[in-house]
């Protein structure tokens, strides 16, 4: 099986990434080229729809929590919403749960956007 991936912008600073599919060995490396594109941006938040991931290996985790790491180290951090009872049980039993944002659904997250960007906006216009 192969992995759709697609790449939205989410607003001034952030950036959606929806994966359909597989991520494991036959498909991280097309995954990995997307996910450098998209780290190169000037953002703060990157969403992870994983609603339609079906299956997702060591060698799949492993990517998602380097681009979480990534992101971290600019100030930035990584969300996920809509992780499959399988999926969610790979990043429970890697111990990586509690340490990443996950929502319920796309809408949740994108309040939780506004909300921050509005922070941003609220901190420049301090006297």
């Amino acid at each position: 099986m192969t992995l759709k991936t697609t790449v939205r912008s989410r607003g001034t600073d952030g950036c959606e990434m929806v994966l359909e599919g597989r991520l494991d060995s036959n498909t991280v490396q097309a995954c990995s080229n997307t996910l450098s594109e998209v780290l190169s941006r000037p953002i703060r938040v990157l969403l992870f729809d994983l609603t339609n991931l079906s299956f997702i290996s060591s060698i799949g985790l492993r990517l998602v929590l380097n681009a979480r790491k990534r992101l971290e180290a600019k100030g930035g951090s990584v969300l996920m919403t809509g992780l499959q009872p399988q999926i969610a049980k790979v990043f429970e039993i890697a111990n990586v749960l509690p340490k990443v944002s996950i929502f319920e659904n796309v809408e949740e997250a994108d309040r939780y956007f506004a909300a921050m960007q509005q922070k941003v906006l609220d901190a420049q216009n301090e006297p």
